[in-house]
């Protein structure tokens, strides 16, 4: 018999060997664990992620996982050696010789310790940021090298245990770089690490307990004698010990009793299983098997979980199982597998027999009942205990809408479905449904604009139904209309009434504590129906109702909630309106989210479906301190969607996601793994690679792992190097699909780049300086992870060196030597040459200069002749005196000769007076006021036009045809400003017409001005056909002055500005009392006290002041 046994357990093994080595077939004798005592997979199967060989880059047989400190899956695997994964991509990590690698241990400072086929060894950093490989076992004695496989690695106190096939055990001390060998009992295949100490199986002694001297037994390890144990897992004050095929027990550490954990119906099973590994936390024991994938167990022996290709994981051979916080991990034959085991969330899908889109999901006596476009299915459990949906028969179209009626005065309860081929009760799960449109009586009372012989064909399109715990009615929503239809028992159903004039679709249907029931019809509003009178009302925006398409009306303690596009609101049945829903987050009710669906639980908490900025998602909230908060982190696991259902049964949530259903545990403790790291993974340039993960320090063993950057490894970059590439990654294994990075380049850029998707960073073109890389991910729960770092520094080009400025400095200063040399030298001889040049020209300058002094005298002697000829023809001082009583002239040219001038003469009882300005100054001036004086002569003495419009009329027209002005583009612009006035003696009139010069006219205290016409003698583009006549009826001792524009637009006084028109105004009133004499000593000497000594006069200036009598 013992012989027996020995050769089970070494075919056992060879059978693992082979299956590893992918050659041949599971034997025939394994079969699924079934018919346990608890359903398995009751709620849904974990989210789950298979990584296949293609994804991890080998193909071969992966033996074991371990993760590091800093958070690094590293995976066991025969082909290619030792697998890195940190959440973005995968790695290989040689061994040399490429040996069949079967164990991995790591050790708190991150020491990653190897078993291979042959020998055994450790992964050291190397200064680039890789890993080499240390073989360990190459110190040990000749004599005890033949070794097999080895199995375990246990890292105790100081010392890592490596055991193999062999019957032996070699202790490797890191401090001392030494090596102990422990001889195990016969037959011992794996040792297991507890309490700081060693345990090991022997099949044919038990189980025993390891020291430095040898083996001990344990207390009543006796009874693992002829038991192959494949795991021993520490759970308190006792120790889990898994075997292959006797079953999971408990061993109590002080009595020594092991008490079976597996009942006899699942150990009858346990016999054609095989169970290879297995690993646990507080609530389970997970155990990897060859055949069944990984089973969970509770510390009762119930079979929780089976966790195979249900969920995706493609092979059901599994060599090692770890529980890492929240994440199971599992190696298989072919790829490795990650379960998200201890998060409340589960699901059910097309692999559980679920097809079409789910609409609504119930549970009716215990069975979840789940409608979707292609009919109704109930959960059930195969003769393996797995979940399975099946479908009822006699339903194969658009399930709706599922209702449970309590009948009155009765405990029992139907199951109602609306479909869109009508209304059905189910008969029972095997039995099928019962329609009940054939046994509804009255159905005239529901269509009555239908003719009677075609209400035979009628079918309920129903998208809600709602059964009413207090009448026994069930409430249907249709396309266009609220229909109410009574069960009278032994299925039979009679119509009551229909309100058929809300013309859409039914969304939603509930009732309030009153009984009243409340529908929301689309684009119609909310409704509320009397149920005993079936009157109704309904309440739309101008009951408070912000937006009446696409509402949902649900219950929420003793009222109505209504969520709308515009938010959550709630119906007041005392005043008959609707509010904002109180105690709720502001968001909720400000419009900004729409709020699909609403579901309150058991505890007062509330579930919302919600959209906003065109992305749906689920919130939690709680209820506390009298108000509503959010709990962040219930739904992040879960897709963001739109869930069209949510149903709680027994702290159980049921939600929709298109064609899953979703299951919260709420009974479970949500625990998150608050802290994790980002990692820098990798940095490159262009065509080298500086940095690929792992920083490290230097110690007497050599290289050790370094949870730090230390000064010598910040690299120093050349100039030429300054193009960089970062990749990061988190090692953060919950959707870990959804981890978005953020980073920040110290010395480039002092601000955190935008969250995103991309795990690295470019840089191009850096300046010479020292950076700090930094980067942070932030994963699915919104927690933002440590922060990596990366410092180095780039050099500057060798033109910045200071050897380079040196050079440069030597180079100027030879320059500016050489400079001042060569320059000295060709100042000396320019001297020469420019004093020769000097006394030519200077004798040259002399003879232009008496040259230039006689064209200046002959020029000034022209000018001054030209002045005499200007002053000639102006009236002359005896002239004015014959011709006005009291008078003065202020006559100032800028220059010699002026283009300002006055002309006045008398022809019978009229006297004409003239102040002009010509265009420009100086001789061209000149020129223009001798024009315009020989025009006044010819108009006033030889055509005797007396009327001062009229004069001016002639003088335009002279001037423009003197100056050949037909207003073409490019000809000159030239003439005159002026003011005329024409003094009537007899009539004691003054008339006056102006080209934009006005006149002014005192009398005492006042003064008049006379406008002018605003435009010149000469070419205009608005040129009126007539200048206008001003006429005056003046009183002796009246004065009038004429002027041109260069007084008033003369600059100067304090702040070397414009005299103006104003200012000339008040001067000529403060000096009305005195002569004209004296006026114009005044104006004059008032003018040049404005220009002062440093202000040039910049005008002609001609005033013309007359005292009438």
């Amino acid at each position: 018999m013992f012989f027996m046994e020995v050769i089970t357990i070494f075919s056992f093994l060879n059978f693992i060997s082979l299956r590893m080595k992918k050659v041949g077939f599971l034997v025939a004798v394994l079969f699924l664990i079934s018919n346990l005592l608890a359903q398995v997979n009751k709620y849904g199967y974990p989210i789950s992620r298979f990584y296949s060989p293609t994804e991890i880059n080998s193909n071969g047989q992966n033996w074991a996982i371990a993760k590091a400190p800093n958070g690094l899956i590293y995976v066991a695997n025969n082909l290619s050696g030792v697998l890195e994964y940190d959440g973005e991509s995968w790695r290989t990590i040689r061994i040399e010789g490429e040996p069949e690698v079967r164990a991995l241990a790591i050790s708190k400072s991150g020491v990653i310790y190897v078993g291979c086929s042959t020998e055994f060894g450790y992964l050291q950093p190397t200064k680039s940021g890789s890993y080499e490989y240390v073989k360990i076992s190459q110190a040990l004695p000749d004599s005890v090298k033949n070794f097999s496989a080895f199995r375990n690695i246990n890292i105790v106190n100081d010392t890592v245990f490596f055991s193999n096939d062999k019957f032996k055990i070699f202790g490797y001390i890191p401090e001392k770089d030494s090596l102990i060998i422990i001889n195990t009992p016969k037959y011992t295949f794996f040792t297991f690490g507890l309490n700081k100490s060693i345990y090991g199986g022997s099949y044919i002694e038990g189980m025993f307990k390891v020291s430095k001297n040898g083996t001990i037994p344990v207390k009543g390890g006796e009874f693992y004698k002829f038991k192959d144990i494949f795991s021993i897992l520490d759970h308190g004050d006792s120790k889990i010990v898994v075997t292959g095929i006797k079953g999971i027990f408990g061993l109590d550490d002080k009595t020594g009793i092991s008490t079976p954990l597996t009942t006899s119906k699942t150990l009858n099973k346990f016999k054609d299983c095989l169970l290879y590994s297995a690993d646990n936390d507080q609530q389970f024991i997970y155990t990897g098997t060859l055949g069944s994938g990984i089973l969970v167990f509770n510390y009762s022996g119930e079979l929780i979980a089976k966790l195979n290709k249900e969920i995706g994981i493609q092979d059901d051979v599994c060599s090692s199982v770890k529980s890492y916080g929240k994440v199971l991990w599992g190696t298989m034959s072919l790829g490795l597998a990650n379960v998200e085991f201890s998060n409340p969330i589960r699901y059910f899908g097309e692999s559980s027999g679920l097809n079409g889109i789910v609409n609504d999901i119930i549970n009716f006596e215990g069975t979840l009942f789940v409608g979707t476009d292609i009919g109704l299915y109930y959960l059930s459990f195969d003769e393996n205990e797995q979940p399975r949906f099946k479908k009822v028969s006699g339903i194969d179209n658009q399930v709706w809408s599922l209702s449970i009626m309590h009948l009155r005065n009765s405990q029992k309860e139907i199951l109602l479905i609306g479909t869109n081929l009508g209304i059905y009760q189910l008969n029972g799960l095997h039995q099928g449904v019962i329609s009940i449109e054939e046994n509804l009586n009255g159905i005239e009372q529901l269509f009555p604009t239908i003719e009677k012989d075609e209400l035979k064909s009628v079918k309920l399109y129903t998208y809600k139904l709602f059964a009413s715990k207090e009448t026994n009615i069930l409430w249907c929503g249709t396309a266009d209309r609220l229909l109410g239809i009574k069960y009278n028992g032994n299925n039979q159903w009679s119509a009551t009434k229909a309100i058929y004039k809300l013309g859409n679709k039914i969304l939603s249907i509930t009732d309030d504590e009153f009984g009243n029931v409340f529908a929301t019809a689309n684009k119609k509003g909310l409704v509320k129906v009397n149920p005993s009178t079936f009157s109704y009302q309904v309440f739309d925006s101008t009951n408070g109702l912000p937006i009446i398409n696409d509402i949902r009306a649900f219950k929420y303690n003793n009222t109505i909630v209504v969520a709308t596009r515009k938010g959550l609101f709630e119906f007041n049945n005392n005043e008959g309106k609707i509010g904002l829903f109180s105690n709720i987050p502001e968001e909720y009710i400000n419009g900004e989210l729409a709020i699909n669906r609403f579901l309150q639980l058991s505890d007062s908490s509330i579930v919302l479906s919600v959209s906003e900025g065109g992305v749906s998602r689920n919130d939690f909230l709680i209820y506390e301190h009298n108000k509503y908060i959010l709990e962040p982190f219930k739904f992040k696991r879960t897709p963001n969607v739109d869930s069209e259902v949510f149903y709680e049964k027994d702290r159980h949530i049921w939600f929709t996601n298109s064609n899953l259903v979703y299951n919260l545990d709420l009974n479970k403790e949500y625990q998150l793994d608050s802290t994790y790291n980002c990692l820098i993974r990798k940095v490159e340039g262009l065509d080298s690679v500086y940095f690929l993960g792992n920083f490290y320090s230097e110690t007497e063993h050599g290289l050790q792992l370094s949870s730090k950057q230390l000064e010598h490894q910040k690299p120093i970059l050349r100039f030429t190097q300054n193009d960089l590439t970062f990749h990061y990654a988190a090692p953060f294994f919950e959707g870990d699909e959804e981890i978005v990075y953020s980073y920040k380049l110290e010395g480039f850029k002092n601000q955190w780049s935008k969250w995103n998707k991309e795990p690295k960073a470019v840089f191009t073109n850096l300046n010479a300086g020292q950076y700090t890389f930094m980067v942070k991910a932030k994963n699915i729960y919104d927690i933002e992870s440590h922060v990596g770092t990366y410092s180095f520094s780039v050099l500057p080009p060798w033109y910045r060196t200071i050897v380079a400025y040196i050079f440069y400095g030597i180079l100027i200063i030879l320059a500016i030597w050489l400079i001042v040399k060569l320059y000295t030298r060709k100042l000396k001889l320019e001297k020469i040459r420019l004093e020769g040049i000097v006394r030519e020209r200077t004798a040259e300058i002399r003879e232009q200069r008496d040259q230039i002094a006689d064209q200046k005298k002959s020029i000034e002697d022209s000018i001054l002749y030209a002045s005499r000829i200007q002053r000639a023809i102006l009236p002359s001082k005896e002239m004015a005196d014959s011709i006005l009583p009291e008078y003065f002239i202020l006559f100032r040219p800028r220059d010699i000769v002026s283009g300002d001038y006055y002309w006045m003469n008398k022809i019978g009882n009229k006297t004409i007076v003239v102040a002009a300005d010509c265009t420009g100054h100086g001789v061209p001036g000149a020129f223009m006021s001798m024009l315009g004086v020989s025009f006044l002569n010819e108009i006033v003495l030889k055509e005797n036009v007396l009327e001062a419009h009229i004069i001016l009329n002639h003088l335009r027209e002279r001037v423009k045809k003197t100056l050949k002005q037909e207003g073409k583009e490019g000809e000159n612009k030239d003439g005159m400003d002026v003011a005329l006035i024409v003094i009537d003696d007899e009539a004691k009139k003054l008339f006056f017409a102006g080209a934009y010069n006005p006149a002014y006219i005192l009398r005492g205290e006042e003064l008049i001005e006379i406008k002018a016409d605003r435009m010149p003698i000469g070419i205009y583009i608005k040129e009126k056909e007539s200048f206008t006549l001003n006429e005056f009826d003046y009183l002796p001792g009246d004065s009038f002055y004429i002027f041109s524009d260069g007084y008033e637009d003369q600059f100067g006084g304090p702040g070397k500005q414009k005299f103006r028109a104003k200012q000339m105004r008040e001067l000529l009133l403060t000096i009305q009392d005195k002569s004209m004499a004296e006026q114009k000593e005044i104006l004059n000497k008032t003018i040049e006290d404005w220009m002062g000594d440093d202000q040039e006069q910049i005008d002609d200036m001609v005033v013309v002041g007359v005292r009438l009598s």
